[in-house]
């Protein structure tokens, strides 16, 4: 599973919101050791504003501009990640209604104990987006 939290579903214009992707699965050990994603968003309702260094040990890429509403994220960490958050970004409210169109393409996603393999076409990506953790659903392949 993958999915994203944000800190304030309502905010005013000119406030922060941080975004901030994350995996997780339904059970046993699953670390992730590196993933490429995309972060789509109106850019007429967000404006990208800064990655947040996570302290956790990986090395992150981040293309705010990829297309006009699209960042790019890549990351790697030869042990895996520490944690559940794959990347976190504070964006800026430029309208109203910010949480239209905001959401995750995970292109790939590989784990320590598949030896790196990308398992990304096995996992589901919440399409929903709000300040908690969801439901965790079975991926594709289960």
């Amino acid at each position: 599973n993958a999915y994203l939290i944000v800190s304030h579903t309502v905010q005013p214009v000119g406030g922060v919101v941080t975004v901030t992707a994350n995996s997780g699965t339904l059970e046993g050990e699953a670390t992730p050791t590196a993933f490429n994603a995309s972060l789509r968003f109106n850019s007429e309702r967000l404006e990208f504003l800064e990655s947040i260094d996570l302290s956790d040990g990986a090395l992150r890429f981040t293309n705010p501009a990829a297309a006009p509403g699209i960042a790019k994220i890549a990351a790697a960490a030869p042990n895996g990640f520490s944690s559940e958050k794959l990347f976190s970004v504070n964006m800026k409210v430029l309208k109203p209604n910010y949480l239209e169109g905001l959401a995750l393409d995970l292109h790939e996603l590989g784990l320590v104990e598949r030896g790196a393999a990308n398992i990304a076409p096995e996992v589901h990506v919440n399409s929903s987006v709000s300040t908690e953790a969801p439901v965790m659903l079975p991926g594709p392949g289960s």
